[in-house]
Formats: C-alpha cells, structure tokens, sequence
C-alpha cells in the first residue's frame, strides 16, 4: 500500500486484504469482532467478509497510530526531524481514516455499520450492525420511512377540494 498517497483509493476498499496473512502483522492492532475473534480469512460468508474488511481497515488505522505514538517517543517534536516525521504520521493516519469513510460510505446505505470501542487511542473492538444482512428467522421485512412536510401556500391561494361526483 502507497502511504504517500493522499486520497483513498476505491479499488482498494472493495478488496482490503486481511492483516492477518502479511510478514509484519501484529495482532495488538487488530480489533475484535463483536467481543470475538475475527472470522477465517478466506470464510465465504457474506457477513463474516463484511466485517474482514471494516477489521481491516481499523487495523491500518491503529497501525498509522502505532506509528504516529512511536516517532513520537524517538524524535523531539520541536526539532525539524521530529516535525516531519510527525507530520508524517499524521498524513497516514488521515488516510486510513478516508479509506475508513470510504468503506462505511459504501456499506451505510444498507444498514451496516462498525462501531469502535477504543481503547488509549486504539480500536480495540468493532460492534457490527449489519441492517439487511442481518435478517430475522421470520424472514426478510422492507423498512419504510415517510416524512410529513408542510408547504405553506402563497397567500390568497386555496387548497383544491376533491371533487364529489
């Protein structure tokens, strides 16, 4: 993955790879799965795919924020090493964040959504709802919503009357 890059890249979120299959992976960044460990990398399941990739996305962040945390502790921020390197860090951060958004954007339309549990500015745990993925036993339901909008008319101006035949 580029870190330099500033924008999100949309390819990548629809094919965020698990962590956990990479050389330097470090399981105290990888978050759980509503209270329990992450499902199999290669699960078929369509929720337990859904949750990989938000899984995966929280992990880059505590990642970037492991990294930020650390030049932190090796640099003095007041020097122009540790300013760059802060600054660094935090342009990684932002990224994984806007890929983050990304892929709650793509998933929120339908109802599924990751909440953090965060713990000393890391995700520790991430409570999934996952609206139409998640189905009662009695089958499919359609949700509707409706709204009553009130449209004052122009003044002198009456309503049409249904007419009576």
């Amino acid at each position: 993955m580029n870190e330099n890059r500033s924008e999100p890249n949309p390819q990548h979120i629809s094919e965020l790879r698990d962590p956990r299959k990479e050389d330097d992976f470090c399981s105290q960044w990888y978050p759980k799965a509503d209270g329990k460990d992450a499902p199999p990398a290669d699960s078929l399941d369509r929720q337990d795919q859904i949750r990989l990739k938000f899984l995966a996305a929280y992990y880059r962040i505590n990642q970037a924020y492991a990294l930020l945390l650390e030049n932190r502790r090796a640099h003095d921020i007041a020097s122009a090493e540790g300013k760059t390197a802060e600054l660094e860090a935090l342009r990684a951060i932002e990224v994984q964040l806007r890929e983050r958004d990304a892929l709650e954007d793509e998933f929120a339309p339908v109802g599924i959504i990751a909440e953090p549990v965060s713990l000393n500015g890391f995700t520790i745990d991430l409570k999934f709802t996952l609206g139409a993925a998640q189905r009662s036993k009695f089958g499919p339901h359609d949700f509707y919503s409706s709204t009553y909008i009130s449209i004052p008319l122009p003044a002198g101006v009456e309503p049409e009357r249904k007419r009576e035949n």
